[in-house]
Order: C-alpha cells, then structure tokens, then sequence
C-alpha cells in the first residue's frame, strides 16, 4: 500500500519529467480513473467521431499510468 509521501513523489516526480505533452504542448495533468492515477494531456478529451480517433491513434496525446491504486486496496 501506498502512503502519503511516497505517492506524493510519484505524482511530482511524473510531472516534473513530463511537464508539457509532446504533442500540443499543453501542460500535463494527474487524472484518476477506475483506482488508476494516469499522467493526462490537460488540452486532450475523449476523441470523438472517426477523424479524431484517426489522429488520436497516429499522434498520441501524453497518457502514462503514474500509480496503480487497485492493486493496493485491502480487501
């Protein structure tokens, strides 16, 4: 189980080595999803229709799972 401090460092330190995605070089974001902590292109939604999801596939936005939460949950 993760405690405070060092998830803490696992977020700063993820956003300090990826401050801007390399895509559009908006800044990067912490998002959670589904007990995940993913480091996220702030600028980026959900592509939407068949161009988008054409671009979004060739040109990645930033997207890198920083912690996973599920794995550490008690049961």
């Amino acid at each position: 189980m993760f405690d405070n401090t060092e998830m803490l460092d696992l977020v700063e330190r993820a956003l300090d080595d990826d401050r801007v995605c390399p895509v559009c070089s908006a800044p990067t974001t912490i998002e959670e999803e589904h007990g995940r902590l993913w480091l996220v292109c702030s600028a980026t939604p959900a592509p939407a229709g068949i161009l988008a999801r054409m671009t979004h596939a060739i040109l990645p936005h930033e997207r890198r799972l920083v912690a996973d939460l599920a794995d550490h949950r008690a049961a």
